[in-house]
């Protein structure tokens, strides 16, 4: 995750609870779009596939 000039990584691992949200955090991102999730295969040891990133506005 990549915010407010920050990077903060998360490894998720859906081998096993597959199908269910991850709540990454509540971050603030900048009007300029040059934040928001990036998705990176190193270490890894198997296929990375990301379905669906959702974003939702804080209250």
């Amino acid at each position: 995750m990549l915010h407010a000039g920050a990077s903060e990584p998360h490894e998720v691992d859906q081998r096993t609870g597959g199908g269910d949200w991850y709540p990454l955090g509540t971050y603030t991102f900048a009007a300029d779009g040059a934040e928001g999730v990036f998705i990176d295969n190193t270490d890894t040891d198997g296929h990375v596939i990301v379905d669906v990133a959702k974003f939702t506005p804080a209250p």
